[in-house]
């Protein structure tokens, strides 16, 4: 994979941002479900490759994923790498709109 890559992120509906010295952060008393995660990895089509310290690694072609947990092990956010011409964006929006409960979440790319 390039070191040339677009962040998109899935966050909890509402979610603070703040751009600080370490990248994009999220502050939010809600979570993401379960079931929104496991629907975006089998939407595109991502497999887990490992799972360490509070974050599960999923990759697939030209993408790679990394959702970040907390103590109890529910979902805080969902980090998005995509290489190449891969529009991870936009995948994410369409997989979303076939969800019930889509409006938990938000989808935040800083480039656009």
């Amino acid at each position: 994979m390039s070191r040339d890559y677009r962040a998109t992120f899935v966050i909890p509906l509402g979610a603070r941002r703040i751009l600080g010295d370490g990248g994009w952060e999220f502050f939010s008393r809600n979570r993401i479900p379960q079931e929104i995660v496991g629907a975006l990895m089998a939407d595109l089509a991502l497999v887990e490759s490992d799972s360490y310290l509070g974050m599960q690694e999923f990759f697939g072609e030209h993408v790679k994923a990394i959702v970040l947990r907390d103590k109890q092990g529910q979902a805080e956010t969902v980090y998005f790498r995509a290489y190449g011409d891969r529009d991870v964006h936009d995948e994410l929006l369409r997989a979303l709109s076939a969800l019930r409960n889509r409006g938990a979440v938000e989808v935040f790319s800083p480039s656009r």
